[in-house]
């Protein structure tokens, strides 16, 4: 037979239970919401690099540094 103190104590270990795995759960949505927007930041740091070495080939090809774009090209 449980005591009223047994059923007190077992209620406020339920709330710090709940409560611990509560903070836990919002932790971890925060990091994967940082995580998306990394992934996004790294997405667009990509796009603007090929979009710039894009320009690159075009500004040295109209130089008419061909040898320098062809070897550039064989690097990647």
């Amino acid at each position: 037979m449980e005591t009223e103190q047994d059923v007190t104590v077992k209620k406020s270990k339920n709330l710090k239970r709940r409560r611990f795995q509560r903070r836990q759960r919002q932790q971890l949505e925060r990091v994967v919401l940082e995580l998306a927007e990394m992934r996004q930041d790294i997405q667009q740091l990509r796009a603007t690099e090929e979009s710039h070495n894009g320009s690159i080939k075009t500004l040295f090809l109209s130089l008419g540094d061909t040898d320098f774009v062809a070897q550039k090209l064989q690097v990647k």
